[in-house]
Order: C-alpha cells, then structure tokens, then sequence
C-alpha cells in the first residue's frame, strides 16, 4: 500500500515530528512504500484550487486513515467537556463528507506538554500496533 503521512507541525524536533517519524518507520518496516507531506516546510496554502476540487473522485484511494494528534489537556476534557471536537472534524466533516467509505481511526496524546521517554514510548507502540493492522 502507498500511504501519505502529513505533518502539521511548524517544528522539526517537536514531539509531532517525532511520532511522525515512528509512523513513517512502522509502516515501511510493514512493506508499504511512504511519502510525506511536511505542511510547514512546503509552505502549505489551505486555499482549495479548482484543479484540486476537480479531482476530488480521481482514485483509486485505499479508505484508510489514521490521524496521530497531541492535546495538552487529559483526556477526559476532549472527551467529556469538548466532545472530541478534532475527531468529529476529520472524521465526519473533512473525510465523511469527501470519502464516506473511508475507515477512520485516532489516536490521540494527551498531556503532551510534559511527557517522560515512558510515555512518549507507549503512544509510539500505540501507533505502530494501528499501523501493523494495515494490510
């Protein structure tokens, strides 16, 4: 499988660039061939082009995606107080509306803000286990 693993983080030694680059070893060590998009460094537009909404239906796709999020807070505000709001906007809003048949998955960190290795290690094989399902 051919998979896209994009990074929205405007640092390259934050703790997204580094789970990012866990992902990325996963899912090659798995056989699957990988491209990055690093948003920050290629100087992303969020601006929609014709020629981009044109080829919404241009395939074929795999319908998988994994989003790896950081969120300072403990878990139970994003999911008792917000609702898990980032979920409910990649999942339902970005992919259920451009690729319903898309199997969506989310793993999120918690209190990232001061981790020790321990943590930081437990979400890397949080990661890689959803990725070794990929098959």
């Amino acid at each position: 499988m051919h998979c896209l693993v994009v990074i929205a983080h405007p640092l390259t030694d934050s703790l997204c660039a580094a789970l990012a680059q866990r992902a990325v070893a996963a899912l090659e060590r798995a056989g699957h061939s990988v491209e990055i998009a690093d948003l920050a460094r290629e100087g992303f537009d969020p601006v929609l082009s014709e020629v981009e909404r044109r080829s919404y239906y241009d395939g074929p796709f795999d319908a998988r995606a994994l989003a790896i999020t950081t969120l300072g807070s403990p878990w139970w505000v994003d999911w008792l107080v917000m609702r898990r709001p980032v979920r409910a906007m990649l999942g339902t809003a970005l992919l259920g509306t451009c690729a319903p048949q898309c199997r969506f998955a989310m793993r999120s960190f918690y209190r990232c803000e001061q981790v020790g290795a321990a943590r930081v290690q437990s979400m890397c094989n949080r990661i890689e286990a959803a990725l070794a399902r990929w098959r």
